[in-house]
Formats: C-alpha cells, structure tokens, sequence
C-alpha cells in the first residue's frame, strides 16, 4: 500500500490538495497512507465493521454500496476525485459497466482511476483455479477490461502486472 501511494503521489504529481476516493476502502489501510501525506481522502465502504475501522484512522467513510445512482448523489454533493481507486472490486460487483459507469461519475475532468484485479490470464495459464471465489461475478483479461471501462467512458494509460493472488492487473 505505501509503495503504490508513493508510486502514484510521484506520477501524478499529487499534492496536498489532491482528493484521493477509495471504493470499498475496507479498513482504510491503503487510503491512510494518503492521508499521511495531508491529501483529503475519502472512502466508500458499504461495510458498517470495516468502516468503523476506517473512521478510527481519522477517514472520512461514507457507507454505502458503489451504484449508478449512489455516485450520482454523491457528485452531486461535490465527491470529485482526482485519484480514484478500486483494487480487486471489478471481480465482486454484479453490474461491471454500472460500476465503472459509477467510478467514471465521481472522477473529477482530469482525474485518475486506478483498478486492479485479478488477470484471468495468469489464472487459467498457471491453473491457479484455487484463487476463483463463489463471490466473484467476473475474471478479466486485458481486453475485456478494456472494454468495459471503455464502455464507461474511461480510456487506460497504462496497464502493469502485479504478482497479488498469482497475477492481477492494475490498469
């Protein structure tokens, strides 16, 4: 977690002025580090214990599930993210494109997502079929991804392969 922030802080160029949104922030351990550099966080978190344990860190935790028209209300009341964060959350949610349609609504004109999930590549070709979970709606390759944030309006700029859970993506 503090590798990625400080790997983003440095390619993005964000500041203290940065807001920073992360969907399903479960503890709130990725998005402390952020914090840590005085950036205003936000977490999204539908999970009342694990929210709780955000709020803890000092995190501004808003409770709900990611949807169409939670993130509607949430623009609505002024959530822009400048760097917006989703790690392995595309494989959990049953409506992929409402989802990243949703990620899409709270970015701000030139902010950035960042999401990182399991590579269905590396899990057929290494036949790590023990990392498949009954709640996971999706596996994705490149393409796939691609695809569906491009359906949302998101373009990829960059795309890494990471070793979590045998190979995932962060794109």
């Amino acid at each position: 977690c503090s590798r990625f922030a400080n790997e983003v802080t440095a390619r993005f160029d964000l500041t203290d002025s940065t807001r920073v949104v992360e969907i399903a922030c479960n503890d709130g351990t990725l998005l402390n580090f952020f914090k840590q550099r005085g950036m205003r966080c936000t977490g999204v978190e539908p999970t009342r214990s694990t929210a709780a344990a955000a709020r803890d860190l000092g995190l501004e935790v808003i409770e709900t599930f990611l949807s169409p028209e939670s993130a509607s209300q949430l623009a609505a009341d002024g959530l822009q993210a400048d760097l917006l964060v989703a790690n392995n959350v595309l494989a959990h949610v049953p409506d992929i494109v409402g989802f990243t349609e949703s990620c899409r609504l709270l970015l701000a004109t030139d902010g950035v997502a960042s999401f990182e999930f399991p590579y269905l590549v590396d899990l057929v070709s290494k036949t790590l079929f023990d990392t498949i979970y009954h709640e996971h709606f999706s596996y994705l390759s490149f393409t796939a991804a691609e695809v569906i944030l491009g359906t949302a309006g998101l373009t990829v700029i960059e795309v890494e392969e990471l070793p979590t859970h045998g190979g995932s993506l962060r794109i």
